[in-house]
């Protein structure tokens, strides 16, 4: 187990599907997103969502009480719509998020909570996936970020929840040692999360399914892939080709490819049905040539 919080059932879902990008996770963030954080660092919480507006669950319902110790936070930025629906279903899908981390901070894959929010398929994943922290003595610890959700509502009853997750400041904690598993970022610390949900009599809207595709959302909160080049940068660019010869009258062929990962969701609940990839490329001639230079101290005694 390497990166640390594959933070719904993304280590031990049995499925995994290829979602478009765009979107699922389209748009920008920026300094214009609304985060919110779980935890105040060194105080423990023992919070519980209130009922949204849009009437999530009927009158008597008692939600459960879900605590994020100290030591581990969760953020979630735009989970806060004007729609009362989508309100509900964001908070329930929020909720779920923090009953599953809730649960394996404190090693109990049997946690009411999690039955609380998941049903059928999502039950026993995110239950096998809470075991297996367990089972290897294990935690979690650091953060994790929540962003760019999206809610389809095809029925009056049934919905879709697709978000991305920052999972580069989240690591895994061997509960017996104290060591912490500080594996480094890459693309596929960033998770695509696609869920689908069912409104059940309580009025809690409850994850069904959930599949997820590692590397597919945007790395920066801005929504940009790659890292742009300022002038006089040091270094090379994340998408960068460094040639160490020049070339002697015949040029390198350069070969850039571009593909795409797309998938369709129906108006009948239905999600993550692939099509096959699109993968677009170009090749172009590049010359490279060596320029020389003279380099004289300015030391007037050198």
């Amino acid at each position: 187990m390497t990166r640390t919080m594959p933070s719904v059932a993304g280590a031990l879902a049995a499925a995994t599907a290829a979602a478009l990008l765009l979107a699922a996770c389209g748009g920008s963030g920026g300094s214009g997103d609304k985060a919110s954080s779980d935890t105040i660092p060194g105080v423990p919480t023992a919070t519980s969502a209130p009922a949204p507006s849009g009437g999530s669950t009927a009158p008597g319902v008692q939600r459960p009480v879900i605590t994020i110790p100290a030591g581990f936070t969760m953020a979630f930025d735009n989970w806060t719509p004007g729609d009362p629906v989508q309100s509900a279903i964001l908070n329930d899908g929020r909720e779920r998020l923090r009953s599953i981390h809730s649960a394996v901070l404190a090693s109990d894959p049997g946690a009411a909570s999690i039955a609380f929010y998941d049903t059928g398929n999502a039950l026993l994943t995110d239950k096998t996936w809470v075991q297996g922290f367990k089972t290897n003595g294990l935690t979690i610890t650091g953060s994790g970020r929540f962003y760019k959700p999206r809610v389809k509502v095809p029925k009056s009853d049934t919905a879709t929840l697709s978000f991305c997750a920052d999972e580069s400041k989240g690591f895994a904690k061997n509960l017996g040692t104290g060591k912490i598993d500080r594996n480094a970022p890459t693309k596929n610390s960033y998770v695509l999360y696609n869920t689908k949900l069912q409104k059940n009599a309580q009025g809690v809207w409850q994850t069904t399914v959930a599949v997820t595709l590692r590397g597919a959302c945007p790395i920066d909160p801005r929504g940009n892939v790659g890292t742009a080049y300022p002038a006089g940068a040091a270094g090379d660019p994340s998408c960068g080709v460094t040639y160490r010869r020049m070339t002697n009258g015949t040029p390198y062929p350069l070969k850039v490819s571009i593909t795409w990962k797309i998938s369709w969701s129906g108006s009948d609940g239905t999600i993550n049905k692939p099509f096959p990839a699109g993968t677009f490329f170009k090749t172009t001639d590049v010359t490279v040539r060596e320029l020389q230079a003279v380099n004289r101290s300015t030391n007037p005694t050198g």
